[in-house]
């Protein structure tokens, strides 16, 4: 397995953000401030982008082709993920898409 880079960065877009928000109000049920410190931690230390492009590889489940577009846009080298649909995929023009674990032993071996 080749080695990562020493230095990674966080992308995340307004659709990935947006998702966060959600999923952090309805099922952990946090409350309006709460949502906004997260939202402005967030932006302190991730590069946002803007995704021009629509990818559709994973038609099963539309919010993971958001993970894969803010990728493509922030030309990344991994997604880290334990998603079972984006693991199927390894790979996504250039990208590799792998496992919290294999990541961490690709940082630390």
């Amino acid at each position: 397995m080749s080695r990562a880079p020493a230095c990674f960065r966080l992308a995340i877009s307004d659709p990935l953000l947006e998702e966060i928000h959600r999923v952090l109000r309805d099922k952990f049920r946090w409350p309006a401030e709460d949502l906004t410190e997260a939202a402005a931690d967030i932006a302190g230390f991730s590069l946002r982008v803007h995704p021009t492009r629509s990818i559709e590889a994973v038609p099963e489940d539309p919010d993971d082709n958001r993970v894969l577009e803010c990728a493509v846009a922030a030309g990344s080298s991994y997604i880290v993920t334990g998603d079972a649909a984006l693991l199927r995929l390894a790979a996504f023009e250039g990208v590799r898409i792998v496992r919290v674990a294999d990541f961490m032993a690709l940082i630390n071996p």
